[in-house]
């Protein structure tokens, strides 16, 4: 089937928002976000006036402003590619693994309930469990850092919460010396196939270390249960649940390491700041109904096309909107903020290779639009030159955040 160009995000809000928020209650932050995204890049959230400095050329354009909101889909690319232009210092001539933790379906409904605190759980329950093999004496024995980003969301739009993680093969042991993963090589000059640490410990690790915080968050009445969890609401119910999950193996997957470190930055940009689904995906909207295009990771991966009642599928894309500033971006181990500079020195020091200086990126908008899509946004389209400036700012900041 081929893409309507008015099939987009935006205008199913517009087409279905106002009638589907009429029938539901929604919380503050879902109507922000619908908000923010009917009216980006629309008179609603006001415009800037663009024109050409260049004597002798008129020309001039209104170019509305976005709203810049990180569920919007249509705003993440130059916030993706900002993020990783500051992580492309960081990184270090080793091996990099990609890591997914998954938690049970069963869970999906609790997790709703307690977003943040549970979508934080997730985080500390797996790098804990990475950090504590990679630790062991037989694996690196060191100190592992990761760069980890949460997805709650499933190619359908269901709940599918899951972190993945990118991990340089090595650790920093007592900060004075780098152990690393040398990856094998057959006769042929192929790499053996490798992992970071054994997938089957860190399974029971991650499983155990999150049920054992999840009931400890039970015992201090700080969860919500659904109204429904498995029956009647209350500690059994509880209980039978986490018992249910305990028997079952978690998911953990573990890719063999990137090709090369700028592979990773090429990566980390599409997962990064992604939305629950893109436009690209969103092929038609007609007659009260969506048709977006899904892949089936049960059949390999294989594309295929799903259509949902347009109430549903804006119901399923709000299932997946954040707790206001919740960070969905975290390093951990050597990589986290608060000694990142430091280790990152010695363990290029240890390295014997050149230093990098390591900043957050001043660059304007145009240097990071330029370096990395290859877009000269100063460029006039009539006369040829890189004179376009902005000549006036108008804002309308309100609408995204009142309940229009």
């Amino acid at each position: 089937m081929d893409k309507s160009a008015s099939a987009t995000l935006q205008n199913i809000f517009v087409s279905y928002g106002r009638e589907y928020r009429k029938k539901h209650k929604l919380p503050y932050e879902s109507h922000k976000v619908m908000n923010a995204i009917q009216g980006c890049r629309t008179e609603k959230l006001g415009y800037h006036l663009i024109s050409c400095g260049n004597c002798g050329c008129d020309y001039e354009k209104k170019a509305y402003n976005s709203c810049r909101d990180r569920h919007c889909p249509q705003c993440q690319s130059y916030q993706s590619a900002k993020w990783v232009l500051e992580r492309k210092a960081e990184l270090l001539p080793v091996p990099y693994f990609h890591v997914t933790f998954t938690i049970p379906h069963e869970l999906n409904s609790l997790v709703l309930w307690n977003k943040e605190l549970l979508y934080d759980l997730l985080f500390k329950a797996a790098w804990e469990s990475a950090a504590a093999l990679i630790g062991e004496r037989r694996h690196f024995n060191g100190q592992g850092g990761a760069v980890a980003v949460l997805h709650t969301w499933g190619q359908n739009l269901m709940e599918h919460p899951h972190v993945h993680m990118i991990v340089p093969g090595g650790a920093l042991r007592w900060k004075s010396e780098w152990v690393q993963k040398n990856l094998k090589r057959k006769k042929n000059g192929k790499k053996k196939k490798e992992f970071l640490v054994p997938i089957v410990p860190l399974q029971i690790l991650f499983k155990n270390k999150f049920l054992v915080k999840l009931a400890k968050l039970y015992k201090k009445g700080e969860l919500m249960l659904p109204p429904k969890a498995d029956g009647v609401p209350g500690p059994k119910s509880f209980y039978r649940l986490k018992d249910a999950v305990y028997k079952k193996t978690w998911n953990i997957n573990i890719k063999e390491p990137f090709a090369s470190p700028e592979d990773v930055l090429k990566y980390l940009g599409r997962y990064t700041h992604r939305a629950a689904i893109s436009n690209a995906r969103i092929l038609n909207i007609e007659n009260g109904r969506v048709t977006f295009v899904m892949k089936d990771y049960r059949n390999n991966g294989k594309k295929v096309i799903r259509i949902l009642d347009a109430h549903e599928f804006i119901r399923r894309f709000l299932l997946h909107v954040l707790p206001k500033g919740f960070r969905r971006i975290r390093m951990f181990g050597f990589l986290a903020n608060r000694y990142k500079i430091r280790n990152l020195e010695v363990i290029r020091k240890l390295l014997e290779i050149v230093p990098v200086k390591i900043e957050k990126a001043n660059k304007t908008v145009q240097h990071i639009m330029q370096e990395f899509f290859g877009v000269n946004i100063l460029k006039c389209p009539q006369c040829g030159r890189d004179s376009l400036k902005v000549i006036q700012v108008h804002e309308k900041w309100h609408y995204a955040k009142g309940f229009g």
